[in-house]
């Protein structure tokens, strides 16, 4: 069989997972850590979109526990909006179904920002 067709036809057996949350005020210069409740505890991360509520550059990274150092994704700079389309497999070490994230505002203090993040995956078994 086609591995491409195979692939869709897995695509379409398994479970859209969509995770979402939005954030208080993000002050310029700081890093927020953002917990994203999501279905399960092991998803394949198709995408990542984070909006901002103003025209302002920030980034953002995730880990699979709030312990790690180093992140297993990093976006580079924003502006007001992100989308990267993704294939990772990320597994919650602690099994709590969230997804850690990291918001950094890279504008300069004072000037505050409120962000909102939509993960859209499938659930690994």
């Amino acid at each position: 069989m086609n591995k491409i067709l195979q692939t869709l036809r897995e695509g379409m057996t398994q479970k859209l997972i969509v995770g979402t949350s939005t954030t208080g005020a993000i002050n310029g210069g700081q890093t927020l850590a953002v917990d994203v409740p999501i279905e399960y505890s092991k998803i394949l991360i198709k995408s990542i979109q984070v909006k901002c509520s103003k025209n302002i550059r920030f980034t953002v990274s995730f880990v699979e526990d709030r312990n790690d150092i180093e992140a297993q994704y990093h976006s580079g700079t924003a502006q007001h909006r992100l989308l990267d389309v993704l294939d990772y497999a990320y597994i919650d070490k602690r099994g709590q179904n969230l997804l850690y994230l990291n918001i950094s505002n890279l504008e300069d203090a004072g000037v505050n920002a409120t962000f909102s993040v939509e993960i859209r995956g499938l659930q690994l078994k």
